[in-house]
């Protein structure tokens, strides 16, 4: 399950980049197994030395070929920033 992480984006912004991404991944394979990460009324920023923004999209993956086609596909909007997960255990039903 990638999970793609929004750090240091305005609110506005992230809603303005998802409605971009969305018609992108919905062409994947493994779309139904992608989820976003939002942190709603938190008041961080991500910047440089020089105080200059740099928000940027961490992705979460298990498989390094999901994370490659997540690269190639998001690579012209965002700086992005991969961890490989070890294991995912999904709720017991």
């Amino acid at each position: 399950m990638p999970d793609i992480e929004f750090i240091g984006f305005e609110e506005k912004d992230i809603d303005s980049n998802l409605s971009k991404i969305i018609p992108l991944l919905q062409e994947l394979e493994f779309r139904d197994h992608i989820v976003f990460i939002r942190k709603k009324n938190i008041n961080s920023s991500v910047i440089d030395l020089k105080g200059k923004s740099q928000p940027f999209v961490r992705i979460y993956t298990r498989s390094k070929d999901r994370a490659r086609i997540l690269i190639d596909l998001l690579k012209s909007f965002f700086d992005i920033e991969i961890i490989y997960i070890g294991e995912f255990y999904p709720k017991a039903t």
